[in-house]
């Protein structure tokens, strides 16, 4: 059986990752398995002491995906009405199906946590590793559901990388982040 066709399959480390931040957005408090979850997706330098006393946006990519970030805050802190999704948090390897609750904690702060749902062996794709030479070319991916946009399309890695012939350049464009129309649509939802 190829395993890449596998179907999902519960996460090997169904640990919690949570932090808390001020309403200025300022995290103030990381518990879980946040430093293990940073080295295994190649962020090695986002340890719980380079992030807590520094603005959560500062570790967000994306102005778009910053102001929906800034509003579950404002949303949270004000109405303290928890607000659920379901996102992507991909590694070249696998997709990985996750779960945030963000929810008020007992004072004026905000708390966001998170747990893997699922994981899903794929075969890797070169496009998402950190340590890839990269060209001043940029593509933008979906912060919620980690498709690509090309075009007027939002498509998975893979096929943007087979329809664009991206494994025959010396170097991968940047990847940035933003919503594709569909999330943004959901997550405005959530938040108004």
């Amino acid at each position: 059986m190829n395993n890449h066709s596998a179907e999902p399959r519960p996460p090997t480390d169904s640990g919690v990752i949570e932090y808390v931040v001020k309403p200025d957005g300022t995290v103030v408090e990381i518990r879980g398995i946040w430093d293990d979850f940073a080295r295994t997706n190649g962020a090695g330098g986002l340890t719980i002491a380079n992030v807590v006393g520094h603005d959560l946006c500062d570790f967000v990519s994306g102005p778009a995906t910053r102001l929906v970030y800034d509003a579950l805050i404002e949303r949270v802190g004000r109405t303290r009405a928890p607000i659920h999704f379901t996102f992507r948090c991909d590694a070249p390897d696998v997709r990985r199906h996750m779960r945030m609750d963000v929810m008020g904690d007992g004072s004026e702060n905000v708390r966001f946590s998170s747990r893997i749902v699922s994981e899903e062996p794929r075969p890797r794709q070169a496009l998402l590793s950190t340590d890839v030479d990269r060209s001043d070319v940029t593509v933008v991916m979906c912060s919620w559901c980690k498709r690509v946009k090309q075009d007027d399309n939002w498509v998975e890695v893979e096929e943007y990388v087979e329809s664009t012939g991206l494994m025959e350049e010396e170097r991968f464009p940047q990847l940035s982040h933003g919503l594709c129309p569909e999330c943004a649509a959901k997550m405005e939802a959530l938040i108004d």
